[in-house]
């Protein structure tokens, strides 16, 4: 299906740089590309809007909730707002700065790279293998997830706590975890990455 730019609810228009928008779109869409659309205080319920692409888009106080994002790009935008009950399954967030609350998101395989978080919250999120590459971090929160098979690349995730997650695997490419904080049943995980083998 050909790409569709998408302003408000009418297809097939051009969505100008700069212009304001205060609703995006209701209903399902597929394969959309949004370009440099701003979006203040507004929720969205249920929508649809798998393998579209969002280019410079600014989502400004937004909530979403219930709605399907798989396999989305997100590239050069900026996201603040709070997503709830959210599919994110295989969506990339490039080049994003990101100030959001997501509660209760399937978000496996999601990937975030060269991405500002701050202030950021997972609670009761499914990420499993999602990876964070090359990001700049502050105030990260990880609550009640499911943070096992993750992906850890030049992103520092020190003074970050993981205890209380699940984690049953883990990958790291140097010194990521150092200054995170774990459980002590976390512990053989961590271990095995440097080839500890814990004894009683």
């Amino acid at each position: 299906m050909a790409d569709k730019i998408y302003e408000n609810r009418i297809a097939a228009r051009t969505v100008e740089e700069g212009e304001y928008y205060d609703s995006l779109i209701e209903g399902d869409m597929e394969d959309g590309y949004f370009y440099a659309v701003s979006v203040n205080d507004s929720k969205f319920s249920k929508n649809k809007l798998l393998r579209s692409r969002f280019e410079k888009v600014y989502l400004t106080g937004t909530d979403i909730e219930g709605a399907d994002l798989s396999n989305t790009e997100w590239r050069g935008c900026s996201i603040s707002g709070k997503f709830t009950d959210t599919k994110l399954v295989g969506a990339v967030f490039d080049d994003c700065y990101i100030t959001a609350d997501f509660s209760s998101c399937d978000m496996r395989m999601t990937s975030f790279c060269k991405c500002k978080m701050n202030n950021v919250k997972f609670s009761e999120c499914n990420l499993r293998e999602s990876s964070f590459g090359e990001n700049k971090l502050k105030a990260l929160k990880i609550v009640r997830s499911d943070i096992s098979g993750i992906e850890l690349s030049r992103t520092s995730f020190k003074g970050v706590d993981l205890s209380g997650n699940r984690l049953e695997s883990i990958s790291v490419q140097g010194g990521e975890l150092a200054g995170a904080k774990i459980s002590y049943e976390q512990s053989p995980v961590i271990a095995a990455l440097v080839g500890v083998k814990l004894v009683d």
